[in-house]
């Protein structure tokens, strides 16, 4: 994959790329002290203090794999800013890092209908099942799994500025199911906050502990059970024509009282 992308670095070098340091929002980000923490969570993965965790990395959202996207060779601002950024992570840390995930494998199980495989393997053999995300996640259901489910909703739009409660509040909730749970199979749908609590889970729990988690940042996939939702990604357009119904099957809107 680096590579690759070495070979294909004229597409987005000359500062060709989306600028976002005065972005109302970046800043907000910035101040809250995020990217600081990221970086110190980063480098003790670089360190290899965080062995169980893997890279997974796009360029498109999660839409298609990073050689197909440079492949095209029409990158846009946001996809050619996200370039320069992979290129100097692997520049700086590349001999640590031994593998590179595809960050487009989540929405293929979609796409490639293997969604029912990977609920079948990972979800529904699971004790517990924790969907972390918006709230309105609260109103979907895996149909197959048999075992306590848990719902934690995060703050929409803010999560990053807001990332030291959440965490807590995630943590404490972890730590609660736990508990009580020898098998907890986590899902979460929370932008770049689904990285830092990744992250962060081998340096709050222990050896023992991590062997009861299992955790997925699935992103827009978990939106499947609703229809309204997943159309307004074209990602998605051609899994809702050949498939009517949804994914009710596996996963489906419930009504609240």
């Amino acid at each position: 994959m680096a590579s690759f992308l070495y070979e294909q670095q004229s597409l987005f070098e000359e500062n060709n790329y989306r600028v976002i340091k005065n972005e109302r929002r970046l800043r907000g980000v910035k101040l809250s002290g995020f990217y600081d923490e990221m970086e110190f969570l980063l480098g003790l993965y670089y360190r290899g203090k965080l062995p169980s965790v893997e890279f997974g990395v796009n360029l498109k959202a999660g839409q298609e794999s990073v050689k197909i996207s440079l492949e095209r060779g029409e990158l846009t601002k946001v996809q050619k800013g996200a370039a320069v950024g992979m290129l100097a992570l692997h520049r700086d840390f590349g001999k640590q890092i031994k593998i590179y995930r595809d960050g487009a494998s989540p929405r293929r199980l979609v796409l490639g209908n293997k969604f029912g495989t990977f609920c079948r393997k990972f979800i529904e053999p699971s004790q517990d099942l924790l969907i972390i995300g918006p709230a309105r996640l609260s109103e979907s259901v895996f149909t197959g799994f048999k075992g306590q489910e848990h719902y934690l909703a995060l703050p929409e739009g803010v999560v990053h500025e807001t990332w030291k409660v959440s965490l807590l509040v995630t943590v404490g909730k972890i730590d609660q199911i736990i508990a009580n749970s020898d098998k907890l199979c986590i899902l979460v749908q929370s932008a770049n906050f689904a990285s830092m609590l990744c992250l962060y889970l081998p340096i709050i729990f222990d050896r023992e502990q991590l062997k009861k988690i299992t955790f997925f940042d699935l992103g827009r996939v978990l939106d499947v059970y609703d229809q309204g939702i997943i159309s307004n990604y074209q990602s998605f357009s051609r899994v809702i024509k050949n498939h009517p119904n949804g994914f009710s099957e596996y996963m489906k809107r419930i009504k609240h009282d």
